[in-house]
């Protein structure tokens, strides 16, 4: 059990030095996916935040982001997923991801939102956007 979680966390850390290392010019694997707007970001939350799939998991369990606001979802698995996202504000079900696939979801509104995988009910990331 240990080392799973060691595993995810250092995968979640790596998710994070890359979207970093984008937003600096780097080059990387994160400036692989079509590049977000390149409006000028308010301070606080960030516009684009990248949550991998991998071990039938999402790297993280929480993620915030301000209205208007995108998450990047990379396949790093040997398995296909589907993103799922019903709330109040917006309801998205993508098609099938394959592995090594990225898909974008934007969040409109500010509020909660549960998003899971369809092909691992056990798959939950919670949104919020503020």
């Amino acid at each position: 059990m240990t080392l799973l979680r060691d595993e995810r966390s250092r995968r979640h850390w790596a998710s994070l030095l890359l979207l970093a290392a984008a937003a600096a010019g780097q080059p990387g694997r994160a400036a692989e996916a079509p590049a977000p707007s390149q409006a000028p970001a308010p301070p606080g939350l960030p516009k684009e935040v990248v949550v991998s799939q991998h071990d039938r998991a999402f790297s993280t369990h929480l993620v915030q982001i301000r209205p208007g606001g995108s998450i990047r979802f990379d396949n790093d698995d040997d398995f296909t997923h589907q993103v799922f996202v019903q709330s109040p504000w917006m309801s998205y079900e993508s098609d099938e991801q394959e592995p090594g696939h990225a898909i974008r979801v934007t969040f409109p509104k500010a509020g909660s939102y549960d998003v899971q995988c369809h092909i691992h009910p056990k798959m939950h990331l919670q949104v919020v956007v503020k």
